[in-house]
């Protein structure tokens, strides 16, 4: 087993944490550009960076869409917390019974080799998607199941060569057939798995088991989809290239060309400067705060609201401790996050105090955890977790590495802890022996504390609903030990969130549904269902000449291709326009 053990030193943490880069001024000597007009431009080179993408071929394999794709291809709809932004459809209608979702296509949709857009190709992609030679059925067990007949086509079942639960209705009305009814079904399906449409008029033609094997040259020689971009050629380790598909149907594109570039952060942005790419996401705090007063550069911030780090705590460590609201709340009280975010991150962040805090669904009376070290004392020794048992308590943070930024905070929680009086230890755990350290397979044994990862609502806001029901036991730490726990034999608010949850699925919109979500928004702010920390905010630092993005918007790490619109970019010449 591979491990990495984190001995803190306290005093070297603490100048590690608390040292923020101040900014550097290295505005270039070139002078700034002028304002650039508020039409639409059209024509030119716009260079898009990504870090990398192995050139396989197998683009349909990925369960998440790569940004490399997103100028191609599209789907039905974009998902976010709050609803569903129509892109191929125009929208749907829910059946009284809440068992038929009927989805109505946008007419007049394009192909790039010129041939409509139909339903054929919705049955088709979707079929396409959840070929049995495609992933293990496991692999989308959850949302497999709740189409009718999607699973038994995904297992290879006899006689199960469609999904039946996918039905035709006409070239541009398709049916959903759910299993039973679940208003998460469009949220958890749509937004979870990406779906993007495919011509089964080509598609259909080619060898199918080298298709799904992912050894077709057809996905790295010339795919096709209804984007704004058409595939061009690709070439390995440098760039994807793009032409402008000016049949779209959302209107005529901006640039000429695209170039989708590959190459690690650190050389993305020297290229950003030197001119040689016009937009880098998702860009490191540091450098947009080095690059703030370039003239030639501009940084996009947008906060992120469906995913935080979140503290996830053993529910049976130190005889269910962390079981206690009280105790959680005062682990937050006691971690001044908001300096974190001030001073480490440099203010790229947001300090998240409950579940869909950030979202329409938020607590109307929402309960703010500030950093109160006093206070957070106080709570411990409410509930008998007084200053002689926290120095007597070893207390067990881990977290595994991959983010630096949510690395530095558990050393600043450390330092939060050991101010507490606890004796504090944080271990950094690969990724190869987190399911073993997970499993109490690790030092600590069963009995660490938290664990720091990332999650959120995401785009499907009924995530948490088998957790606080019991259907799924959220405190899975250890999971081959005996010791299942579930929140709703704890919690005294498990009644009404079992009512407010009955509630919300009774109605099919999420109107409707909104204030159900946020009264439960206030149970999970006052339990501290999970302890809720930061979200890190979405940073682009893009060139001058590039216009059209608005990030005004909420955005996730799921969406953001999406989200921020690439049909509507387009590019100024400054120089042209100063002759």
């Amino acid at each position: 087993m591979k491990r990495q053990l984190l001995a803190v030193n306290l005093l070297i943490a603490l100048a590690l944490i608390l040292t923020a880069c101040a900014p550097v001024d290295t505005a270039t000597d070139a002078p700034a550009m002028q304002e650039p007009p508020t039409e639409r431009q059209y024509g030119g080179t716009l260079n898009f960076w990504q870090p990398s993408w192995d050139g396989s071929k197998d683009w349909f394999h990925h369960i998440k869409r790569d940004e490399v794709t997103t100028w191609m291809w599209e789907e039905l709809f974009w998902t976010t917390t709050g609803g569903f932004i129509p892109v191929l459809a125009t929208g749907y209608d829910v059946s009284d019974d809440g068992l038929v979702y009927t989805v109505h296509l946008r007419e007049g949709v394009k192909f790039h080799d010129g041939e409509d857009f139909t339903a054929e190709d919705v049955k088709y992609s979707f079929e396409l998607k959840y070929d049995p030679g495609i992933l293990p059925p496991e692999a989308l067990k959850a949302e497999a199941e709740r189409v009718e007949g999607l699973f038994a086509y995904k297992q290879g079942e006899e006689g199960a060569d469609e999904i039946t639960g996918i039905r035709i209705v006409d070239d541009y009305t398709v049916e959903f057939v759910l299993t039973d009814r679940d208003p998460s079904f469009f949220p958890g399906f749509l937004g979870y798995v990406e779906h993007p449409m495919m011509p089964k008029h080509v598609l259909e033609t080619l060898d199918r088991d080298e298709l799904v094997a992912g050894t077709s040259d057809y996905w790295v020689t010339g795919p096709i989809g209804t984007g704004p971009y058409q595939f061009v050629e690709h070439v390995p380790g440098q760039y994807v290239e793009y032409a402008r598909f000016d049949d779209y149907w959302g209107g005529k594109p901006g640039p000429e060309r695209v170039f989708v570039k590959f190459a690690p952060v650190e050389t993305a942005i020297i290229m950003l400067q030197k001119g040689e790419l016009d937009i880098v996401w998702e860009a490191p705090a540091e450098e947009a705060v080095r690059l703030m007063d370039d003239p030639n550069i501009d940084v996009l911030v947008a906060d992120n609201v469906m995913g935080f780090w979140i503290q996830t705590p053993n529910w049976h460590a130190g005889d269910g401790l962390w079981q206690n609201p009280k105790a959680k709340q005062a682990m937050l009280h006691a971690a001044d996050r908001q300096g974190y975010v001030d001073n480490v991150m440099h203010g790229f962040g947001v300090v998240r105090h409950s579940w869909f805090h950030g979202t329409r669904f938020e607590c109307p009376t929402l309960q703010e955890y500030e950093y109160d070290l006093e206070k957070a004392k106080a709570l411990l020794d409410e509930i008998g977790m007084t200053a002689d048992k926290r120095s007597e308590y070893q207390l067990e943070l881990t977290v595994y590495p991959g983010n630096k930024m949510r690395v530095d905070y558990a050393v600043m929680l450390h330092e939060a802890y050991t101010q507490l009086g606890f004796k504090t230890n944080v271990d950094l755990i690969d990724a190869a022996s987190w399911a073993d350290y997970r499993n109490g397979r690790g030092p600590r044994g069963t009995e660490f504390d938290f664990a720091i990862a990332n999650w959120g609502p995401g785009t499907n806001p009924y995530v948490l609903e088998p957790y606080m029901v019991g259907t799924v036991d959220l405190g899975y730490w250890p999971l081959d030990v005996e010791r299942d726990f579930h929140w709703h034999e704890y919690s005294p608010n498990a009644e009404k969130a079992a009512e407010l949850w009955a509630n919300i699925f009774a109605e099919t919109e999420l109107e409707a549904q909104t204030p159900y979500f946020q009264e439960l928004d206030c149970i999970l702010n006052e339990e501290v269902f999970i302890p809720h920390l930061i979200g890190e905010s979405w940073i682009a630092l893009k060139s001058k000449r590039l216009q059209g993005i608005d990030l005004d918007l909420n955005v996730s790490v799921y969406i953001v291709p999406m989200m921020v619109d690439m049909a509507n970019w387009w590019l100024w010449d400054p120089e042209a326009d100063s002759q």
